[in-house]
């Protein structure tokens, strides 16, 4: 199994507004940042150990129909980058009292590098149900970086870290049709 991912948001805001100081009129404000860009880049392998009789599409994709109960030990390993980006501080300046000098930055990110180890088991039920438990931990080695408002920038030592990947998938397969749910 292998997934290459890239994600990217700008713009944020907030849901719930605040009382403008002074105002008699009740209207609130909402904090709008358009130039905070949030990028996510990553990739991730799995190798499945029993493929003759286990298929990983059948719960997922669709592409497969899985006629037996069967599982498999799986073996991954998985990169990513994160990183927010904004013109100034991230943090507003009408609510800077309520955060730590630390987390006042206008650009942060992570790098994370791991190995995972788990198993996955599809149960047949009524010949055509099925039921798929996924659960892949695993362990990483992580760094974080930042820069603050005046361009100072910081980077933490790599440290090590925990994943959990957990999926489960629920569903009716036929040859013709199937419909299913699946939560990762």
């Amino acid at each position: 199994i292998y997934d290459i991912y890239l994600r990217s948001n700008q713009g944020f805001h907030t849901t719930t507004g605040t009382p403008i100081p002074g105002d008699t009129t009740g209207a609130l404000a909402y904090y709008y940042r358009p130039d905070i860009i949030n990028t996510t880049i990553g990739t991730e392998f799995v190798y499945i150990f029993n493929n003759k009789r286990f298929s990983s599409s059948a719960p997922y994709n669709f592409t497969q129909r899985q006629r037996k109960g069967a599982g498999s030990t799986l073996l991954g390993s998985f990169l990513s980058i994160y990183t927010i980006d904004a013109d100034s501080v991230i943090i507003p300046d009408s609510v800077r009292d309520r955060f730590k000098p630390e987390v006042q930055f206008k650009n942060a990110g992570s790098i994370t590098w791991g190995i995972s180890f788990g198993y996955t088991y599809t149960f047949i039920f009524h010949k055509y149900w099925f039921l798929n438990i996924y659960t892949l931990p695993g362990l990483a080695i992580q760094q974080f970086y930042s820069t603050n408002a005046y361009n100072v920038q910081t980077k933490s030592n790599p440290s090590l870290g925990m994943a959990l990947q957990l999926r489960l998938a629920f569903g009716y397969n036929r040859t013709r049709y199937f419909f299913g749910f699946s939560v990762m």
